[in-house]
């Protein structure tokens, strides 16, 4: 769950009479008892590799940095599964780690004896490591020094087996079993017929059994991270392909540790050209031609992104958290189809304001590293402003004009929502320094 920066884009029949607007909103105070402080935000029980292609990300719900550390005398906090016969911890966070406010951890199945495993271990991350730095996979190569960080799990586990579809997960404070209770118990995602200590409300009403790319996640659409302790309001599932219209476009996205973190209040956004209405030209073009995952052809929408972080900023990315797609149901649209739109890369280029002055619009990429998005970006897909790394970093008071583009499969009234994940440059004490 994140602090959503809301792009809103309302549209009519034609995708050519809607408003456009931006605003901030803050998620609710960081709890103050341990319950719902660190939350389950993504998961999966299987993947295209296989059964044992699973991971559980992990978010921290405050705005001050966690320290683990075991409610026991145990090793940390335990991620555990269970069916009501069967329970067992999977993963343990370890005593010590620190969670960033609003950050992630991520625990993956890398069992090297059954398939493959873990297959996200491309899927881009944060700021790139000095050194090459190896991963908890032993079947993956290191991260090279110089690129971003990836998706590698913070904490991996084997198991001689899967966690089974349908089993319950929760997370306690304890990482041994007999102390994992509703008292030690930090949060949980289950099915209906998961035992009441691993689930959440009367639970998730359906068991995913695709293979295929797909992922539970947190609902987003309320523009704040939903936990209401019913994991079937405040979840949702879908998949990179769908072989049915009900199936939601949705892409996995996991974040760890080294991952950017939301950055909506520090971060502005203003249209590319404040003089002219949100919906017309150039802060918004509507373009005829089609092309792969826009048959209709595409929007355009450009806004200028202002760094107020106080410091350098070397990692920018987008998350989509809301948008019209495949499988979204007309009753998020007033009864009417909604549009079908896809997140799309975008090319750099240039635009022409309302007082005749050119200017530059940056691209953006939509991250599919391995490919994950055959049919275009949409719920939890993460677009990268890749020119803007520790070497050419947007520094503080500086702006970036960036351009989104959406490829339209179907017309209706659209809206598209992003989060503004971005990460400062690491700092790093010389030797002078770290001796005072």
């Amino acid at each position: 769950m994140r602090f959503t920066l809301r792009l809103s884009v309302l549209a009519c029949v034609a995708l050519a009479c809607a408003g456009a607007y931006l605003s901030v909103e803050r998620g609710s105070r960081a709890q103050t008892q341990p319950g719902g402080s660190v939350i389950i935000s993504e998961l999966r029980y299987r993947g295209p590799d296989g059964i044992r292609d699973e991971y559980v990300e992990l978010y921290n719900n405050t705005n001050a940095p966690i320290t683990v550390q075991a409610s026991d005398a145990s090793g940390g906090w335990g991620l555990a599964a269970s069916n009501g016969s069967v329970a067992g911890t999977f993963c343990v966070i370890p005593n010590g780690t620190v969670i960033p406010a609003r950050g992630h951890f991520l625990c993956a199945n890398t069992d090297p004896d059954f398939g493959s495993g873990y297959s996200l271990n491309d899927y881009p991350s944060g700021n790139p490591t000095p050194t090459p730095t190896p991963t908890p996979n032993p079947s993956a190569a290191p991260v090279p020094a110089g690129t971003f960080a990836t998706a590698r799990p913070d904490r991996a586990y084997t198991l001689f087996d899967d966690i089974p579809d349908g089993f319950g997960i929760a997370l306690f404070t304890s990482a041994n079993t007999p102390n994992q209770n509703a008292a030690t118990r930090l949060d949980a995602f289950g099915f209906t017929n998961s035992p009441a200590l691993f689930r959440e409300g009367a639970g998730f009403p359906t068991v995913p059994s695709t293979s295929n790319e797909h992922v539970i996640f947190r609902d987003l659409r309320s523009t704040v991270p939903q936990d209401t302790n019913n994991n079937a309001a405040d979840f949702r599932f879908g998949a990179t392909t769908g072989s049915i219209q009900s199936q939601l476009n949705v892409s996995p996205g996991p974040e760890n540790l080294a991952s950017p973190i939301v950055n909506n209040t520090t971060i502005s956004v203003n249209l590319l050209d404040p003089t002219v209405a949100g919906a017309n030209p150039p802060n918004r073009l509507r373009i005829q031609t089609p092309e792969t995952n826009a048959p209709l052809g595409t929007i355009i929408i450009r806004r200028t992104f202002t760094n107020n972080t106080g410091s350098a900023v070397t990692r920018l990315r987008f998350r989509v958290t809301n948008i019209t797609t495949r499988g979204t149901p007309n009753s998020e649209c007033g009864g009417a189809p909604c549009a079908d739109v896809r997140a799309l890369t975008s090319d750099d280029g240039t635009a022409t304001l309302n007082n005749q002055t050119v200017v530059v619009v940056r691209g953006v990429d939509l991250e599919e590293n391995p490919p994950i998005t055959p049919e275009g970006g949409g719920l939890n897909s993460s677009l990268s402003a890749n020119f803007i790394t520790l070497a050419t970093p947007l520094q503080n008071g500086f702006s970036v004009n960036i351009q989104f583009k959406l490829g339209v499969v179907r017309s209706g009234p659209f809206r598209f929502f992003i989060n503004v994940e971005a990460q400062n440059a690491p700092i790093i004490l010389n030797s002078a320094a770290r001796g005072r």
